[in-house]
C-alpha cells in the first residue's frame, strides 16, 4: 500500500478515538507497518477493530488483525523460529546490542562498560560474557 493510504487508514483510527495524541515518530510507525499490508484488509482491520474496541490500537492489535483477517496465524519470523536461546546467547545479544547502542549515543568505552555493569547487577540470571 502506499504511504498515502497508510496515512487514511491511521487518520481513519484517530478520528474514531477523539483524544488521542498521535503524531510524529508513533504516527510513523504506524504508517510504516501498514504500508507492507494490503490496502483492502487493513481498512477492514481498522473498521472491524473501530467497531469492536474502545481505545485506539497498537501497531501489534493493528498487525494481528489484519493478519487474521487475510488468514495467517502469526508472523513468517515467529513461525520460522525453532529454538530458544539459551542465557548466554541471550546475554551476547543483549551485550551487543546495547554496546551499539550506547557507543551511538556517544558513551565512551568506559562509560558503557560502567552501565553494562549496573544492569547486570539486577538480572536474574549471572552474566557470564565478558564486557571486553
Amino acid at each position: 500500500m502506499t504511504n498515502s493510504e497508510a496515512s487514511d487508514i491511521v487518520e481513519y483510527l484517530v478520528g474514531a478515538y477523539p483524544g488521542t495524541y498521535f503524531q510524529g515518530p508513533t504516527a510513523e510507525v504506524f504508517v510504516n507497518s501498514l504500508s507492507v499490508s494490503d490496502y483492502g484488509v487493513a481498512k477492514k482491520a481498522a473498521i472491524e477493530w473501530v467497531q469492536s474496541m474502545d481505545v485506539f490500537p497498537t501497531v501489534a492489535q493493528l498487525n494481528g488483525t489484519i493478519r487474521r483477517l487475510r488468514g495467517a496465524s502469526e508472523p513468517a519470523a515467529l513461525r520460522e523460529q525453532t529454538q530458544v536461546a539459551t542465557k548466554e546467547q541471550a546475554q551476547a545479544a543483549f551485550l551487543g546490542g546495547y554496546r551499539a547502542a550506547r557507543s551511538q549515543a556517544g558513551d565512551s568505552r568506559e562509560e558503557i562498560d560502567a552501565k553494562a555493569e549496573a544492569h547486570k547487577e539486577h538480572w536474574p540470571f549471572k552474566m557470564t560474557e565478558s564486557l571486553a
